[in-house]
C-alpha cells in the first residue's frame, strides 16, 4: 500500500488548513466519473493493458469523465505499464488529455495557494 505522508509548518492555521486533506479512495467499477465534480483534487491511477489500451474495467468511467465539466479542478495520473510496448503507459496520457479537454488544470510541481 502506497502511504501519503502530509507534513507542515504552520503559525496561523492557514497552512495546516491548506495540508489538511480528506482522502476517498474507489475501485473504477465502484463510482461514476461525476463523483470528482465534489472533489477539489481528482487523481486516476490506472495501468495500460497490452501495447497502449485503456483496462476494460475503467473503459465507462474514461467516456463518461468526457462528458463533466471540471474546471477549476486540480487532477493528476499516475499508472503502470510494462516498457516492452511501444505505447509505454498511454492510459497515463490518455487520462491527462481528456481532464485537461474538460477543463482541470494539472498539478504543477508546486503548488501555492493564497
Amino acid at each position: 500500500m502506497t502511504l501519503a505522508k502530509i507534513v507542515y509548518a504552520s503559525m496561523t492555521g492557514n497552512t495546516e488548513e491548506i495540508a489538511d486533506i480528506e482522502v476517498e479512495i474507489d475501485e473504477c467499477t465502484q463510482v461514476d466519473a461525476a463523483d470528482f465534480e465534489e472533489a477539489d483534487i481528482c487523481v486516476v491511477a490506472t495501468y495500460t493493458y497490452g501495447d497502449g489500451d485503456l483496462p476494460d474495467e475503467i473503459v465507462d468511467f474514461y467516456e463518461d469523465l468526457q462528458e463533466i465539466d471540471l474546471s477549476g479542478k486540480i487532477f493528476g495520473v499516475c499508472g503502470s505499464g510494462d516498457t516492452f510496448y511501444d505505447d509505454f503507459c498511454k492510459s497515463v496520457d490518455d487520462f491527462e488529455a481528456v481532464f485537461t479537454q474538460i477543463g482541470a488544470k494539472k498539478a504543477p510541481t508546486a503548488l501555492k495557494l493564497i
